[in-house]
């Protein structure tokens, strides 16, 4: 994995302030979550910060390979992340008691951090492109912006 390319993909994410997790069971049934806190932790691996759905953390610890996207929609600009957690930190926790909301839908309990090893970085957008590493596809991404 190419260190250039790492830090795109996380300039990205800061700028536009999400990201999306794709995650599969153990009978390989894929789930997409969204996250907006993505930081990294070295120069192969990030962690990702969000009240995750248990779907979502059921999933990675089933099956620990995942696949991030950090898009910019507007510009048809970004990349995909391809790696495995490694592990799962509680950030925070609620007590699950909002007064008048009885009867509302379950949100999320726990603030999980996610600690992914990124194996591959691909480009990603909208617009026709390879799934090739992305060394090969960096100009053309920059050529978008």
């Amino acid at each position: 994995m190419e260190k250039e390319a790492f830090e795109r993909a996380m300039n990205l994410a800061d700028r536009v302030g999400h990201v999306f997790l794709a995650t599969a069971d153990g009978n390989c049934v894929p789930h997409i979550a969204s996250a907006g806190s993505l930081t990294p932790a070295s120069p192969t691996d990030i962690i990702l910060s969000e009240w995750f759905c248990p779907g979502t953390v059921a999933n990675v610890q089933q099956n620990p390979h995942v696949a991030l996207v950090v898009w910019d929609s507007a510009k048809d600009v970004g990349y995909q992340l391809i790696g495995t957690v490694t592990g799962i930190q509680d950030l925070a926790m609620l007590d699950g008691y909002v007064p008048g909301e009885e009867e509302a839908p379950p949100l999320p309990q726990t603030e999980q951090a996610l600690h992914v090893h990124i194996d591959r970085i691909l480009s990603f957008s909208q617009a026709p492109h390879a799934d090739t590493e992305l060394e090969s596809c960096i100009s053309l991404s920059e050529e978008r912006r």
